[in-house]
């Protein structure tokens, strides 16, 4: 469990139990959240006016486990998000019984053997350290073009900056410099993309899409 100041998204962890599922402490940022956590989606996206809950959604730890998580956004009379409570549960133990069960009520004689709640890590940094974190989301987003950067054309390079957005960076302080220094463009070029990937300024410099965005 996790509470959030998002007026602060560079550190917005204020209160966190059982940590090690996420791998994240007090301070850590918004971003280090669990991949597809459709919670900062609603922060990014939504203008309601009211306190919403967006529950029992699938996410993703960093080494692969999968979670099933729960968000609570709090926002003031302005629709401003204030803050926020995520709840993320581990089904690394329940899937293994699953499995386990499923071993030992199989039909079949001979049964394979098999290895239980072993996950191939991928390299990530630490949730916990700003810059590497911020590096972590950016090249992912990279990543998933499957090109080297300095090869990508325009919409490539849109499409980067699309899931750069959807994992919350540009809710950083800094967020646009790193991007821009990551896809090799200036600064102006990145406003420029996000304009027209209809990504709007909010009041407090981070982005939101409007209803006509490409992705």
């Amino acid at each position: 469990m996790v509470l959030h100041d998002l007026r602060h998204p560079e550190r917005s962890v204020i209160a966190i139990a059982n940590g090690h599922v996420t791998g994240r402490k007090i301070g850590s940022p918004l971003i280090a959240a669990p991949l597809q956590d459709i919670g900062i989606k609603a922060v990014l996206e939504s203008t309601n006016t009211s306190s919403e809950v967006i529950s029992n959604y699938i996410s993703r730890t960093r080494d692969g486990r999968t979670l099933k998580s729960t968000s609570v956004i709090f926002r003031d009379s302005k629709g401003k998000p204030r803050a926020g409570l995520c709840i993320n549960l581990d089904l690394t133990e329940f899937s293994n019984a699953s499995k386990l069960l499923g071993d030992i009520c199989t039909d079949q004689q001979k049964m394979e053997p098999r290895e239980v709640g072993v996950h191939q890590k991928k390299d990530y940094p630490p949730p916990e350290d700003m810059a590497l974190t911020i590096k972590g989301v950016i090249d992912d987003a990279i990543s998933s073009i499957r090109v080297p950067i300095h090869l990508a054309d325009k919409s490539q390079k849109m499409d980067a900056l699309s899931i750069m957005h959807e994992r919350g960076l540009f809710l950083i302080k800094g967020g646009i410099e790193y991007a821009a220094g990551a896809l090799g463009v200036s600064r102006f070029t990145v406003y420029n993309y996000l304009k027209e990937l209809q990504f709007q300024r909010r009041p407090d410099n981070s982005f939101m899409p409007n209803h006509r965005s490409r992705r």
